[in-house]
Formats: C-alpha cells, structure tokens, sequence
C-alpha cells in the first residue's frame, strides 16, 4: 500500500500533522509521486479565513488531479470543523464532500489512522484521538485542550461551534510520566487557549496544577505554553504560579494590541499596566522567553495605538513578536 501525504497547512496549535505522518511512515510506504498512490493522506487544513480556505482547496484539488483511478482520500484539520451557517462555508463543505472519500473530524487522528490501515488498530484513541505521543528527539508537544470560552471580537473561534474541550487530567499526567521515565528533556504544552484548561471539566483552570506536576519530574528540565492567554491568567491569578516555576521558560500568546482603547473593543478585558505587571511578576525571578502575537491593521487602529503597542513591546522586551495583519473576513462578523 502506497501513501501519499499532503503538505502541512497548519498552525503552531496543531499536533495533528506530525503525528500522522510519523505512524504512516513507521508502518506504511509513503511515496512521493500523486499518481502512483493507493491512498492520498491530507493531514492538516486551516480555516482562518476565506483566502486560506481558498488556498487549500486549490492545493487540494492540484494533487486530486493527478491521483489514480481507485485511489482513497482522506482529509482532517480544522476544515472538518462545524461552522455557523455561511453560503461560502456550506459551498466548501459540499466541495470537500464531493472530492474526498474519508473526512475525519479535527482531533481523532487515530480514527483516520484506523480508516487508511488496519495495521493501526492497537492504537487506543484518548481524549483527543492519541496514544503515547512518538519520541524521536528529547523534547515532545502535548496538545491538551480545544476551544475558548471568550468571545473576542476579531477572532474566527467566536464564530465557530468550537466549544472549550479538555484532555483528561490523568492522561495527560500519564504522558508526562512516561516522557520523563524516557528522559525527555523539554515538554511543550499546547491548546487554543490553555489559561482555560480544565474549566470544562473540573470548573476551575488547571493550568498551575500542570506546571507544578512538570516542575517536579527530575529528568523533564524545560516547559514552553504555547496557546497562552493572558487575559484568563491575570483574571484567574497566575502570577505566582509561573513566577514560581524554574522549569517554565518559554510562553507563546497574544498581546494583539498594547493600546488601550483597542482592548477594549477587542475585548481582552485586561489594560495595559496589568499585563506589563504581571509580566513583570513571571520574569523576576526566574527567566521567561516571551513569543507576542500582534495584530496590525485592526479596524480604526491609529498611529497613537501602533506607538501604544510599541512602548509595551519596549518594557517587556520579548524573545520574539509575530506580527500577524488583520483579515476582514466576511464570516467573521466585525464587532466595533
């Protein structure tokens, strides 16, 4: 059996993609020429918006095209996601119907494992579709929770049926166990927002409780966040935590905008002394590297705002920025 694997078309949330392949190439010959393939594997897809939707169908169709008579698709990834009612969404998902045998739904990549081969049945699907992660290096990305409980103005998720789903709490100490008793040395912990872990299940964020159990397996020495929100970790207090977290060293979120009056129409519901103290607090005693996401070009922005975001910047002097430009996207409703 000949498996051909589409290109990644993700983002850093997504564990999806590496995961696949690694079991497909372990088990399966996996082929580089569309046209000799028994099966066509797309392991990731984006749906930010209409540009990258259109992007990835025509990636799709281009390798559709060429596949042989008999061959079996299969597709997973965000596009496989429900979506609030649309007439270019639905033409998509009717598209998608259409064109691909298989479509697996985001986050059960053992399921999809288990379509293309029967080779994979001693997999056992957890909360979010993954057995023990693979470990071919001595670090490991655990992807612990799904969706967001806000609802920020700009943000695709607030217009998605996408609600907040976390991994349980004892699978994922269970991984963390196995990877230090494998001596791995840096576990990033992922989510699309993982200052909300655990809200869903056990009513309140469990985020510190993780930082701590990681803090004291002896051989895991590095932990990274990435999915962070600060709005949710300065509203549920988790300052001292992290402060406290020698291990912690490295956190991916979003500032988005450092002005205030754009915070507040985004909705972040935080000002801008509160995140350049909190941190502050999370950085004095042990060394953070700080990833910001920024949006530019949001709606009414100002050169006054971008100056805003920039004297932030300067204060907290972080690892790295990512400036991400703001997309008006028609099924994004735009709320100002």
């Amino acid at each position: 059996m000949k498996i051909f694997i589409g290109k990644d078309i993700s983002c850093a949330l997504n564990y999806q993609h590496d995961f696949i392949v690694e079991y497909l190439a372990e088990r399966l010959e996996i082929i580089q020429n569309v046209h000799e393939a028994d099966i066509i594997v797309f392991p990731s897809s984006c749906s930010a918006t209409e540009d990258v939707i259109l992007n990835t169908i025509n990636y799709i169709d281009k390798v559709l095209s060429e596949k042989k008579e008999g061959c079996k698709t299969f597709l997973t990834g965000c596009l496989t996601r429900r979506f609030k009612e649309n007439v270019f969404l639905s033409k998509v998902e009717e598209w998608l119907k259409r064109k691909i045998d298989y479509i697996i739904p985001l986050n059960d990549p053992i399921k999809l494992l288990q379509c293309v081969s029967d080779q994979f049945t001693d997999l056992t699907p957890g909360e979010f579709g993954y057995a023990k992660p693979y470990y071919d290096t001595d670090e490991i990305r655990l992807y612990i929770g799904n969706g967001c409980l806000n609802k920020c103005a700009f943000c695709k998720l607030t217009y998605q049926n996408f609600p907040l789903t976390s991994v349980d709490m004892e699978e994922i100490k269970s991984v963390i166990d196995y990877a230090n008793s494998l001596n791995v040395r840096k576990i990033y912990l992922l989510a699309t927002n993982l200052s909300q872990y655990g809200l869903d299940l056990y009513k309140t964020p469990m985020l510190p409780y993780l930082v701590e159990y990681i803090e004291g397996k002896e051989n895991i020495e590095s932990l990274g966040l990435v999915g962070f929100s600060y709005k949710d970790a300065i509203n549920y207090g988790f300052a001292s935590a992290l402060a406290n977290a020698s291990k912690l060293n490295y956190i991916s979120g979003s500032l988005e905008t450092g002005s205030p009056r754009l915070l507040e129409i985004i909705g972040n519901y935080f000002t801008k002394e509160q995140f350049i103290n909190f941190i502050i607090a999370i950085s004095n005693k042990y060394q953070k590297f700080l990833d910001v996401n920024i949006i530019s070009g949001l709606p009414t922005e100002t050169i006054d705002d971008i100056k805003e975001t920039l004297e932030v910047l300067r204060i907290i002097m972080p690892y790295s920025v990512e400036i991400c430009e703001y997309v008006n996207s028609s099924f994004l409703p735009l709320n100002n």
